[in-house]
C-alpha cells in the first residue's frame, strides 16, 4: 500500500491487490488423483481440483464444457494447483479467469468473445479508470512473439578454446594458425557468440617471448579471417624483426675490437 498526502486534501491510500490465484502458486500437490485408468473431462478435473485442493466452494465454480473436449488419462505429481490448471487450459486453448463476482471460470481464447467484465453493483464503486493501453474495450489476447531469425544472447562463463604453441623466427617471421572452436570441428557460434569470441581473442594472453622480442615490440596476435559457418578463425602471429638489432650489435662488436687492436697506448 502507498499513502500520499497533500495539504488541503484528504490522505490517499493506493492499494495493489492480487486475487486468490497467488495462493494457488504455493499449494503443491504431492500425488494427485489418478485418472490414468478412469479418464475424465477437463471440466470434471478442474472442478474437483478447485474444490478439493484449492478449497473453493461449489457455488463459486463455473467451469464450462470445453470445445473439442476429450477424456484425459493422467495423474499429476509434485505440481502446484496453478501449474495443473495451466496445463489443462493450455491444452484446449482456454484461459482461467476470476470474475468480478469472485467466480472461477474459463474462457476460450478468441477474438469473438463478448464483453462480460461488468460490475453487478455499480453503487459500490467510488472511482474507476479503465486501462485501454492494450485494448479498445473489446476482449483481446495480446501475444508478444519473436521471429525465427531472432538471435538469443546466451552468455557462458569464459573458457579456453585452445592453446597455440610454437616458435617464430627472429627475422620477422609471420605465421597463421587455424583455430577450431570445437574439437569435433562442427560446433557453430552464431552472430552474438561470434562477437563475444572475437572480443575474447582480442584479449588473449600475450605470447611468451624473450627479452629481445619484448624490447622490439613482442609477438603480436590478430584475427585474419572468420569462417562463414562460424566454426573456426585464422589467427595471425607475427614476430618483430631482430636483424637490425643483430647488425647493430655486430658493428658495435667490430668497432670495439678495432679500438682495442689499433688504438695504441695512452697514459
Amino acid at each position: 500500500a502507498i499513502v500520499t498526502y497533500e495539504r488541503g486534501k484528504y490522505p490517499v491510500m493506493e492499494i495493489n491487490g492480487e486475487d486468490k490465484r497467488t495462493l494457488w502458486e504455493e499449494m503443491e500437490i504431492d500425488v494427485g488423483v489418478d485418472y490414468t485408468t478412469g479418464g475424465q473431462t477437463p471440466r470434471y478435473i478442474l472442478e474437483h481440483l478447485l474444490e478439493d485442493d484449492a478449497g473453493e466452494l461449489d457455488a463459486d465454480i463455473d467451469i464450462p464444457d470445453f470445445d473439442n473436449t476429450t477424456t484425459l488419462y493422467h495423474q499429476w505429481i509434485e505440481m502446484t494447483v496453478t501449474e495443473i490448471i495451466q496445463q489443462i487450459i493450455d491444452r484446449y486453448g482456454y484461459f482461467f479467469k476470476i470474475t468480478v463476482d469472485d467466480d472461477n471460470t474459463c474462457r476460450k481464447i478468441s477474438d469473438d468473445n463478448d464483453i462480460d467484465h461488468i460490475y453487478t453493483d455499480v453503487n459500490s464503486i467510488l472511482t474507476f479508470t479503465p486501462d485501454d493501453t492494450f485494448s479498445d474495450y473489446v476482449n483481446r489476447i495480446i501475444c508478444t512473439c519473436e521471429s525465427r531469425e531472432f538471435q538469443t544472447n546466451i552468455k557462458h562463463e569464459e573458457t579456453v578454446i585452445t592453446t597455440v604453441t610454437g616458435t617464430l623466427g627472429w627475422w620477422g617471421e609471420k605465421e597463421e594458425k587455424q583455430i577450431w572452436f570445437d574439437t569435433e570441428k562442427d560446433k557453430q557460434y552464431y552472430p552474438i557468440d561470434v562477437l563475444n569470441l572475437q572480443r575474447g581473442l582480442r584479449t588473449v594472453e600475450s605470447a611468451k617471448a624473450n627479452m629481445m622480442f619484448r624490447l622490439s615490440g613482442s609477438v603480436q596476435e590478430s584475427i585474419k579471417e572468420w569462417a562463414d559457418d562460424n566454426t573456426y578463425c585464422i589467427l595471425r602471429l607475427g614476430a618483430p624483426d631482430l636483424r637490425p638489432i643483430l647488425l647493430t650489435s655486430i658493428f658495435a662488436y667490430i668497432a670495439a675490437a678495432s679500438n682495442l687492436e689499433f688504438g695504441g697506448k695512452y697514459v
